[in-house]
Protein backbone atom coordinates (compact mmCIF):
# COMPACT_ATOMS: atom_id res chain seq x y z
CA UNK A 1 0.00 0.00 0.00
CA UNK A 2 1.23 3.43 -1.13
CA UNK A 3 1.13 7.19 0.55
CA UNK A 4 -1.63 7.81 -1.84
CA UNK A 5 -3.96 5.49 -0.14
CA UNK A 6 -3.25 6.16 3.27
CA UNK A 7 -3.87 9.61 2.78
CA UNK A 8 -7.03 8.57 0.71
CA UNK A 9 -8.50 6.53 4.14
CA UNK A 10 -7.23 9.17 6.03
CA UNK A 11 -9.42 11.59 4.49
CA UNK A 12 -12.62 9.42 4.80
CA UNK A 13 -12.02 8.57 8.02
CA UNK A 14 -12.20 12.40 8.23
CA UNK A 15 -15.22 13.06 6.71
CA UNK A 16 -17.32 10.69 8.45
CA UNK A 17 -15.77 12.07 11.83
CA UNK A 18 -16.26 15.49 10.26
CA UNK A 19 -20.46 14.24 9.64
CA UNK A 20 -20.62 13.24 13.66
CA UNK A 21 -18.80 16.27 15.02
CA UNK A 22 -21.56 18.18 12.91
CA UNK A 23 -24.62 16.22 14.08
CA UNK A 24 -23.81 15.03 17.42
CA UNK A 25 -26.85 16.29 19.88
CA UNK A 26 -25.05 16.64 23.08
CA UNK A 27 -22.03 18.95 20.64
CA UNK A 28 -24.77 20.88 19.36
CA UNK A 29 -26.41 21.30 22.87
CA UNK A 30 -23.37 22.85 24.20
CA UNK A 31 -22.46 25.32 21.39
CA UNK A 32 -26.55 25.86 21.50
CA UNK A 33 -27.11 24.88 18.52
CA UNK A 34 -31.07 23.63 17.12
CA UNK A 35 -30.58 19.42 17.50
CA UNK A 36 -31.53 17.60 14.25
CA UNK A 37 -34.55 15.54 14.15
CA UNK A 38 -32.46 12.62 11.85
CA UNK A 39 -28.82 11.58 11.65
CA UNK A 40 -29.79 9.33 8.67
CA UNK A 41 -26.16 9.01 8.13
CA UNK A 42 -24.49 8.16 11.72
CA UNK A 43 -23.73 4.86 10.93
CA UNK A 44 -21.83 5.11 7.74
CA UNK A 45 -20.30 7.98 8.94
CA UNK A 46 -18.74 5.49 11.99
CA UNK A 47 -17.84 3.24 9.36
CA UNK A 48 -16.06 5.64 7.58
CA UNK A 49 -14.14 6.71 10.57
CA UNK A 50 -13.10 3.30 12.01
CA UNK A 51 -13.18 1.24 8.83
CA UNK A 52 -9.65 2.01 7.60
CA UNK A 53 -8.26 1.39 11.02
CA UNK A 54 -10.03 -2.10 11.06
CA UNK A 55 -8.71 -2.16 7.49
CA UNK A 56 -5.31 -1.63 8.45
CA UNK A 57 -5.30 -4.23 11.44
CA UNK A 58 -7.24 -7.00 9.10
CA UNK A 59 -4.28 -6.75 7.10
CA UNK A 60 -1.12 -6.25 9.06
CA UNK A 61 -0.16 -3.02 7.81
CA UNK A 62 0.90 -1.44 11.35
CA UNK A 63 2.86 1.54 9.73
CA UNK A 64 -0.49 2.37 8.13
CA UNK A 65 -2.07 1.94 10.72
CA UNK A 66 0.09 4.15 13.01
CA UNK A 67 -0.09 7.05 10.75
CA UNK A 68 -3.85 6.77 10.16
CA UNK A 69 -3.98 6.51 13.36
CA UNK A 70 -1.75 9.90 14.22
CA UNK A 71 -3.30 11.81 11.40
CA UNK A 72 -7.14 11.01 12.85
CA UNK A 73 -6.19 12.16 15.83
CA UNK A 74 -4.51 15.27 15.52
CA UNK A 75 -6.88 16.78 12.52
CA UNK A 76 -9.59 14.85 14.39
CA UNK A 77 -9.26 16.78 17.28
CA UNK A 78 -8.79 20.56 15.51
CA UNK A 79 -11.91 19.36 13.58
CA UNK A 80 -13.63 18.92 16.92
CA UNK A 81 -12.89 21.81 18.45
CA UNK A 82 -14.36 23.72 15.95
CA UNK A 83 -18.34 25.18 16.45
CA UNK A 84 -20.77 23.30 14.55
CA UNK A 85 -22.14 25.90 12.69
CA UNK A 86 -18.95 26.88 11.13
CA UNK A 87 -19.99 23.65 8.59
CA UNK A 88 -22.52 25.06 7.76
CA UNK A 89 -20.35 28.32 6.57
CA UNK A 90 -17.84 26.22 5.39
CA UNK A 91 -20.67 24.18 2.96
CA UNK A 92 -21.92 27.71 1.97
CA UNK A 93 -18.32 28.55 0.87
CA UNK A 94 -17.30 25.60 -0.83
CA UNK A 95 -20.52 25.86 -2.62
CA UNK A 96 -20.37 29.11 -3.78
CA UNK A 97 -16.65 28.55 -4.59
CA UNK A 98 -17.91 25.59 -6.95
CA UNK A 99 -20.86 27.71 -8.33
CA UNK A 100 -17.81 31.05 -9.21
CA UNK A 101 -15.52 27.78 -10.55
CA UNK A 102 -18.41 26.25 -12.78
CA UNK A 103 -19.73 30.14 -14.17
CA UNK A 104 -16.15 31.59 -14.28
CA UNK A 105 -13.92 29.28 -14.09
CA UNK A 106 -14.35 27.79 -18.09
CA UNK A 107 -12.00 31.15 -19.55
CA UNK A 108 -9.47 30.74 -16.73
CA UNK A 109 -9.16 26.99 -17.12
CA UNK A 110 -8.69 27.24 -21.05
CA UNK A 111 -6.19 30.35 -20.59
CA UNK A 112 -4.22 28.06 -18.40
CA UNK A 113 -4.22 25.02 -20.90
CA UNK A 114 -3.49 26.93 -23.43
CA UNK A 115 -0.24 28.42 -21.75
CA UNK A 116 0.66 24.63 -20.02
CA UNK A 117 0.01 23.60 -23.43
CA UNK A 118 2.67 26.30 -25.07
CA UNK A 119 4.76 25.22 -22.22
CA UNK A 120 5.23 21.60 -22.26
CA UNK A 121 5.80 22.37 -26.36
CA UNK A 122 8.78 24.75 -25.61
CA UNK A 123 10.31 22.05 -23.55
CA UNK A 124 9.14 18.66 -25.07
CA UNK A 125 9.83 20.18 -29.00
CA UNK A 126 13.99 20.39 -28.16
CA UNK A 127 14.10 17.66 -25.63
CA UNK A 128 12.35 15.39 -28.99
CA UNK A 129 15.43 16.48 -30.98
CA UNK A 130 18.08 15.83 -28.33
CA UNK A 131 16.48 12.22 -27.90
CA UNK A 132 16.26 11.92 -32.01
CA UNK A 133 20.17 13.17 -32.08
CA UNK A 134 20.87 10.67 -29.19
CA UNK A 135 19.16 7.78 -30.90
CA UNK A 136 21.10 8.63 -33.79
CA UNK A 137 24.71 8.53 -32.21
CA UNK A 138 24.00 5.07 -31.17
CA UNK A 139 22.69 3.49 -34.03
CA UNK A 140 26.05 5.20 -35.93
CA UNK A 141 28.01 3.72 -32.90
CA UNK A 142 26.60 0.32 -33.36
CA UNK A 143 26.70 -0.36 -36.72
CA UNK A 144 30.31 1.18 -36.17
CA UNK A 145 30.69 -1.38 -34.02
CA UNK A 146 29.66 -4.24 -36.18
CA UNK A 147 31.44 -2.88 -38.68
CA UNK A 148 34.76 -3.08 -36.52
CA UNK A 149 33.68 -6.76 -34.99
CA UNK A 150 33.38 -8.44 -38.77
CA UNK A 151 36.57 -7.17 -40.22
CA UNK A 152 38.29 -8.04 -37.02
CA UNK A 153 36.60 -11.48 -37.74
CA UNK A 154 37.84 -11.91 -41.01
CA UNK A 155 41.03 -11.07 -40.50
CA UNK A 156 41.42 -14.14 -37.54
CA UNK A 157 40.30 -16.37 -39.86
CA UNK A 158 42.44 -15.29 -42.68
CA UNK A 159 45.68 -16.08 -40.22
CA UNK A 160 43.57 -19.28 -38.90
CA UNK A 161 43.70 -20.23 -42.57
CA UNK A 162 47.65 -19.27 -42.96
CA UNK A 163 48.79 -20.94 -39.73
CA UNK A 164 46.94 -23.99 -40.98
CA UNK A 165 48.28 -23.85 -44.63
CA UNK A 166 52.10 -23.75 -43.10
CA UNK A 167 51.82 -26.83 -40.64
CA UNK A 168 50.25 -28.73 -43.58
CA UNK A 169 53.05 -27.72 -45.01
CA UNK A 170 54.78 -29.02 -42.45
CA UNK A 171 53.51 -32.44 -42.19
CA UNK A 172 53.96 -33.46 -45.33
CA UNK A 173 57.98 -32.99 -45.69
CA UNK A 174 60.05 -35.64 -44.91
CA UNK A 175 62.29 -35.72 -41.57
CA UNK A 176 65.94 -34.55 -42.29
CA UNK A 177 68.70 -37.47 -42.28
CA UNK A 178 70.79 -37.90 -39.05
CA UNK A 179 74.31 -37.21 -39.43
CA UNK A 180 76.93 -40.07 -39.69
CA UNK A 181 78.53 -39.42 -36.49
CA UNK A 182 75.27 -39.33 -34.68
CA UNK A 183 74.72 -42.55 -36.19
CA UNK A 184 77.63 -44.14 -35.32
CA UNK A 185 77.59 -42.81 -31.98
CA UNK A 186 74.06 -44.00 -31.43
CA UNK A 187 74.57 -47.25 -32.91
CA UNK A 188 78.32 -48.33 -32.29
CA UNK A 189 79.53 -51.10 -29.28
CA UNK A 190 79.69 -49.63 -26.15
CA UNK A 191 82.55 -49.88 -23.65
CA UNK A 192 83.54 -52.58 -21.69
CA UNK A 193 83.51 -52.66 -17.91
CA UNK A 194 86.94 -54.39 -17.92
CA UNK A 195 88.08 -51.85 -20.70
CA UNK A 196 87.12 -48.82 -18.55
CA UNK A 197 89.12 -50.83 -15.21
CA UNK A 198 91.71 -51.41 -17.65
CA UNK A 199 91.86 -47.99 -18.57
CA UNK A 200 91.84 -46.46 -15.07
CA UNK A 201 94.76 -48.78 -14.01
Amino acid sequence: MNGLSIVTLVLLSLTGLGYLAATDPKRRRIFKQSKLEERPLAWPARLATFGPGIYFISIGHWSGLSIWAGAVTTLGWAMVAVPPDRYAEGRAAMATARERVLTQGGPVLSRWLWGMGRLAGAILTPLKAAIARLLNALDTHRTNSTAVGTETIAKLEARIAELEARLMALETKSPAEPLPDAEAARTGPKPRAVDNLDAAE
